[in-house]
C-alpha cells in the first residue's frame, strides 16, 4: 500500500493532467475527507498507509474530481464567512466574492437594528452570514427554488440562526414589509456565455441560478422597479454583479428612485457590487 504522500503525489499529477488549477490542494482535501485530518495532518503522519476501505473511497473521490465535480460537492460542504455550509446541486456554491460582499454589509450596518432581507438567497449563504454576525436584525431570505430553499433551510438549522424563508420569484414574496436592508445576488450570466464556463459550473450547478437573460441584466431591470417598493426610505440595498457590467447597471439605476448609487470593487479591484439608498 502507498503512503499518504505517494497518495498525495499520485493523485495531484493526476487531477493536473484532467486540466484542474489547483490538484495538490484539491486532493489534500479529498483526502484529509476520508481520514478525518486537516490538510497539515496528512504531512504530519507521512508514512502512514491507507487501509483497503479508505483507499477505494479516497479513489472515488479522486475520480469524481476528475470528471469535474465540484469539489464543494464532493465534500460536501463550504466554509463562509464563519459558517459552514452545506453544499449541493440543490444551489450554487458560495463564492468568494459573495464573502466580500457579507464583509461589506455587516460592516456598514454594525450593531443597528432593523429588518434585512436576501433575496435569491440559494444556499442561505449571506443571510445566515449576516444574521450569525448581526442578531439583532430579523433576517428574511427568498428563493423562487423550492430545491434552494431547503437547502438554505437546512444550513439555517446547522448554523442555529433564526431566518424566516418565504418561496417565490424575486421580490414577491417579501412584499407588504418594507425592509432596512437588502441584499441580492441574481443570475447574471448572459444566456449564450453558460456553455462555455468551466464544466464544474454550466455541469453542476442549477442553471436558473446563473441565466441572467439575453444580456444578463434581466433581473437588474426588474430589481430597479420592484426594489423601491421594498425598502423603507433611506433603506440601504447591496447588489452583486457580474464583471464588466458595472457601467450598464449605474445606467439602469439612474433613477429619481434612488438618492445614492454606486459601485464597489472585490479585492482583485473588479467592479462587483452595487451600492443603493432608496430616495
Amino acid at each position: 500500500m502507498s503512503t499518504l504522500l505517494q497518495e498525495v503525489q499520485s493523485a495531484a499529477a493526476y487531477l493536473e493532467s484532467c486540466g484542474l488549477e489547483h490538484p495538490r490542494k484539491e486532493v489534500e482535501e479529498l483526502l484529509g475527507s476520508v481520514l478525518g485530518l486537516s490538510r497539515l495532518d496528512i504531512y504530519l503522519y507521512p508514512d502512514r498507509k491507507l487501509n483497503s476501505l479508505q483507499s477505494l473511497n479516497f479513489k472515488e473521490l479522486v475520480g469524481r474530481r476528475a470528471k469535474r465535480e465540484p469539489l464543494q460537492h464532493i465534500l460536501g460542504n463550504v466554509d463562509f464567512y464563519n459558517c459552514i455550509l452545506k453544499s449541493d446541486k440543490r444551489a450554487l456554491i458560495p463564492r468568494p466574492e459573495t464573502e466580500e460582499l457579507v464583509e461589506k454589509i455587516i460592516k456598514e450596518i454594525g450593531s443597528k437594528s432593523g429588518v434585512f432581507y436576501d433575496i435569491c438567497c440559494g444556499t442561505g449563504c449571506i443571510a445566515i452570514a449576516v444574521k450569525k454576525a448581526c442578531p439583532q436584525l430579523d433576517v428574511y431570505a427568498s428563493d423562487i427554488d423550492p430545491d434552494a430553499l431547503s437547502l438554505a433551510r437546512e444550513n439555517a438549522e446547522i448554523n442555529n440562526v433564526l431566518v424566516t424563508f418565504a418561496q417565490g420569484d424575486l421580490c414577491q414574496p417579501l412584499q407588504g414589509r418594507p425592509c432596512d436592508f437588502l441584499a441580492c445576488n441574481p443570475p447574471y450570466i448572459a444566456t449564450q456565455e453558460i456553455p462555455a464556463l468551466q464544466p464544474e459550473v454550466h455541469a453542476y450547478e442549477p442553471n436558473k441560478a446563473l441565466d441572467g437573460g439575453t444580456d444578463g441584466l434581466e433581473f437588474y431591470r426588474r430589481l430597479n422597479n420592484e426594489l423601491p417598493a421594498l425598502l423603507k426610505s433611506g433603506g440601504k440595498a447591496w447588489l452583486e454583479i457580474g464583471h464588466g457590467q458595472g457601467h450598464d447597471l449605474i445606467g439602469i439605476f439612474n433613477t429619481p428612485s434612488w438618492t445614492e448609487c454606486h459601485l464597489d470593487k472585490d479585492r482583485a479591484g473588479r467592479e462587483r457590487y452595487i451600492f443603493l439608498v432608496n430616495e
